[in-house]
């Protein structure tokens, strides 16, 4: 038989009263395996997690609203749960990668810039290079990402061999390098890009003009 909702949690309240913290998390799990989007009470099931120092079962629940609302397309609430949930545990992988993508669709690339700055330190220092080079792609795809930081990412993305997305973002470098006041530098990123695609008569039409230039 179904649990009946406003019973359960006076039950799991009185639990609380008592001090019996395991107790009222037992209500709540009951609750929620019956009604899975009673966000209401997944939330407040995080928060007694957050009491009992379950910090990954905390985490899940804060998380699970906030997939669900990102992709129903609530991204300030989202945000307010995947924040409430790298309060708790500041390295979830998730977490910042959630956050990094709200950030930069609300236009605070600072914001998303720092989300993934932190999740690709998180990476570098447990040693997964690969995972590393992800982050600095995502760094260079970013709206207003400077000549450095595109060219990172182009060479990151050599590394992790996406060709066509590394020359793309040397491209993008050299556009970038260019408006910085950089041609020489702008023009060795076109060289890179022709390197990795010869055919490209576009680009080789570009490299020529940069020489001549120079």
């Amino acid at each position: 038989m179904p649990p009946d909702r406003e019973a359960t949690l006076k039950q799991a309240e009185k639990l609380l009263r008592q001090g019996k913290l395991q107790g009222a998390i037992a209500e709540y799990v009951r609750l929620i395996e019956d009604q899975p989007r009673d966000w209401n009470s997944i939330n407040a099931l995080g928060d007694l997690y957050v009491r009992a120092g379950d910090v990954d079962r905390a985490v899940a629940q804060f998380t699970r609203i906030a997939d669900f609302m990102f992709a129903e397309g609530f991204a300030p609430k989202a945000s307010a749960l995947y924040k409430k949930a790298l309060k708790v545990k500041p390295d979830h992988e998730h977490t910042l990668l959630q956050l990094s993508e709200i950030a930069a669709r609300q236009g605070l690339l600072v914001d998303a810039r720092n989300f993934l700055r932190q999740l690709g330190r998180l990476r570098r220092d447990r040693g997964d290079v690969r995972g590393a080079q992800e982050i600095l792609v995502r760094l260079a795809m970013l709206e207003e990402a400077d000549g450095e930081a595109r060219l990172a990412g182009a060479r990151a993305a050599h590394a992790l061999g996406d060709i066509g997305r590394s020359v793309e973002l040397f491209k993008a470098a050299a556009e970038t390098l260019a408006r910085e006041g950089r041609p020489r530098d702008a023009l060795d990123a076109l060289a890179e890009a022709l390197a990795l695609a010869p055919d490209d008569p576009d680009l080789r039409r570009q490299v020529a003009r940069g020489a001549v230039s120079a």
